[in-house]
């Protein structure tokens, strides 16, 4: 049975939390250089926090199954195929699809409620599952990289990955939204 003291939390999770905040700081300069696409377009404001939440959140899923799994010795600490991850994998991947679409409709039907103008139905719903693929995907590989490290390094995945794995998430879901909005030639 393992043994948690505050030391070696504290010791654990305070590099990875300095390292967590710098990230965010990044998402804050990325978001800030696109503040007159943001204000032509208010839509895609509205969409930055669901957006960013949801990449958090399958960040949080994927590092605390993970954790558990390295703990129970299903998945080894390397980069390796494994059916328990894998399966894994695949249900967050198909919850962020799912959930792309529901936070497509939920706002557009916000942003058409409040009388802000928005884009046409079809070209919410590809960005936002643009975004949410990108978001995924990179959200399970930083996941898995950063689980695995920290597990073979000796230190408690569940003090280190969601920080790192949230971070990232907020940098990638700006990064994609504008890039994607960019690509499709919206703004």
């Amino acid at each position: 049975m393992t043994v948690y003291s505050a030391k070696k939390i504290f010791v654990e999770s305070m590099p990875v939390v300095t390292v967590s905040v710098v990230i965010g700081l990044v998402a804050g300069v990325v978001l800030e250089s696109w503040v007159k696409t943001l204000v032509s377009i208010p839509f895609l404001l509205m969409l930055i926090p669901p957006l960013n939440k949801m990449g958090g959140d399958f960040g949080i899923v994927i590092s605390s199954r993970l954790s558990t799994a390295l703990h129970l010795g299903t998945v080894r600490p390397k980069l390796e195929p494994n059916p328990v991850l894998t399966q894994n994998l695949l249900g967050v991947l198909a919850v962020a699809l799912a959930s792309s679409a529901y936070v497509a409709l939920a706002v557009y039907a916000s942003a058409a409620l409040a009388g802000v103008p928005t884009l046409p139905p079809h070209q919410v719903l590809i960005l936002c599952m643009l975004v949410g693929g990108v978001l995924s995907l990179t959200i399970v590989a930083t996941g898995v990289v950063c689980a695995i490290a920290s597990y073979a390094y000796g230190w408690d995945p569940d003090n280190t990955v969601i920080p790192i794995v949230t971070s990232v998430a907020d940098v990638v879901g700006v990064v994609s939204l504008m890039a994607l909005v960019r690509a499709l030639a919206i703004a």
